[in-house]
């Protein structure tokens, strides 16, 4: 982050960024120096560049993911996601293949999205798919995850959602081929005799 000249005042020191102790470097602790701002548009330009900040390390943590990947003998990557990161092996996934779509062109590096979540989305979508997502100017820092969500939606083939129809009917199947036999359980147990549903509703 990059400080103003101002008097020493208008500097906050925050112990509590830095958990009460001394920062790991003087660079840490220059970057942990909150400045008091005096206008909005201060206070948005200096959010804006953390922001920024924020995604070009998304994506080099997703650079560095891959070079172990690659380098690492083998079962090493593997321990380190597990036991040595601060996230689950899933968002190393999302960091790696956000990572691979901006190394690899399908994702311009300056109009990436805000977040990892967001740039792991598009790096699922197939070429034919990411191109109509960059005519309908989805590919930009400011797009939102329920942009991507809903352009997904309503780009999905036909026959993707007859699938979803047809094995939801498979699972409403099973569940009722399973209460007919629950129920039939429970009229041996009475003695053979059928329940009445209107009996039963009206008890």
């Amino acid at each position: 982050m990059s400080l103003r000249k101002l008097k020493p005042s208008r500097v906050i020191e925050t112990d509590a960024l830095t958990g009460g102790g001394l920062a790991s470097s003087r660079t840490d602790a220059v970057e942990l120096r909150l400045v008091a701002y005096d206008t909005r548009d201060e206070y948005a330009r200096e959010i804006k560049g953390l922001w920024t900040g924020a995604q070009i390390r998304f994506i080099q943590i997703g650079r560095y993911l891959n070079a172990a990947k690659a380098r690492l003998q083998h079962g090493d990557y593997e321990a380190m996601v597990e036991a040595d990161l601060p996230f689950s092996p899933r968002t190393a996934y999302q960091f790696r293949m956000a990572a691979a779509a901006v190394d690899e062109g399908r994702i311009p590096e300056d109009r990436l999205p805000p977040s990892y979540t967001i740039a792991y989305l598009l790096s699922t979508f197939d070429p034919s798919l990411l191109e109509e997502a960059k005519k309908a100017d989805l590919l930009r820092p400011d797009v939102k995850r329920a942009e991507i969500l809903r352009f997904r939606e309503e780009r999905r083939p036909a026959d993707a959602r007859a699938q979803a129809l047809q094995a939801q009917r498979e699972k409403l199947l099973r569940e009722r081929r399973r209460l007919d036999a629950e129920l039939a359980r429970i009229e041996r147990e009475l003695g053979g005799g059928t329940i009445d549903d209107d009996a039963t509703e009206a008890a």
